[in-house]
């Protein structure tokens, strides 16, 4: 029977579609009776606690197969994409470098994963494998070519799958920023003076010495809380999504 979901902190799409039988989050997401969703929600994997997603019936798929003789499915295997941009304590890239997708002490990567020139890395992770919940990855990283014909040569980080919250909401700038090393402390949800001055140094970091970046102090995202359009038509907060966005989420 159909129902509405209610997301709950740290959902996704993904999870979601596990948590109701289905092994595609496509087939939810796409749903004529989600489009509300989609247009809130543009990234599938970047919900908030309390977004509505409408849970369809569970219908058969129909094969039509020859009698008298034996036939192969195979499950699709459900993919997340990933994108990272991998940088050294000098904000160097980690160029043309190898990596490896681990889950369980199990290499589930089949194809050579490299960096590309600039740093990133694409590619898709399973979210169930060998029939469990994939929620966390390691990711190994060889930080040189000459390290990469040692098999023990490389530094490991941990990746979350989903956890990331939208980039319209405090808690999604919070969860960017400390991805990205500028530390929000245990502020999660409120715009203390931990994550005032992650938003400040992360943008400093950035800006070019010849630009004026006076409007940096400006920034108040409290206005999330009291009124969510406000936020929308606010210069400053958007110029923080958007480099937010284009180093984090790899997205021009």
């Amino acid at each position: 029977m159909s129902t509405t979901y209610i997301a709950e902190d740290n959902d996704d799409m993904v999870l979601i579609a596990l948590k109701h039988g289905f092994r595609n989050w496509k087939t939810l997401y796409e749903h004529p009776e989600n489009k509300k969703l989609r247009e809130k929600r543009p990234d599938p994997f970047s919900l908030y606690k309390g977004d509505e997603v409408f849970i369809p019936d569970k219908e058969p798929q129909k094969f039509t197969c020859e009698t008298d003789k034996k036939h192969q499915f195979t499950l699709m295997t459900p993919k997340v994409p990933i994108n990272l941009y991998l940088e050294d304590g000098d904000q160097e890239p980690y160029a043309e470098v190898k990596c490896e997708i681990w889950f369980e002490n199990e290499k589930v990567n089949k194809e050579d994963l490299k960096t590309d020139d600039k740093g990133l890395l694409s590619t898709e992770v399973p979210v169930i494998y060998k029939d469990k919940n994939v929620r966390e990855v390691e990711m190994r990283v060889w930080q040189n070519k000459e390290e990469e014909s040692d098999p023990e040569a490389y530094e490991t980080y941990t990746l979350q799958i989903g956890h990331l919250d939208p980039i319209d909401t405090i808690e999604g700038i919070q969860d960017r920023l400390d991805n990205l090393g500028f530390d929000c402390g245990d502020e999660h949800g409120t715009f203390g003076p931990l994550t005032k001055s992650a938003v400040e140094r992360f943008l400093l970091s950035k800006a070019e010495e010849s630009k004026d970046t006076s409007w940096i102090k400006d920034i108040n995202l409290d206005k999330f809380k009291r009124n969510s359009e406000e936020a929308k038509k606010d210069e400053n907060i958007a110029k923080l999504q958007e480099r937010l966005l284009e180093l984090h989420d790899c997205k021009k």
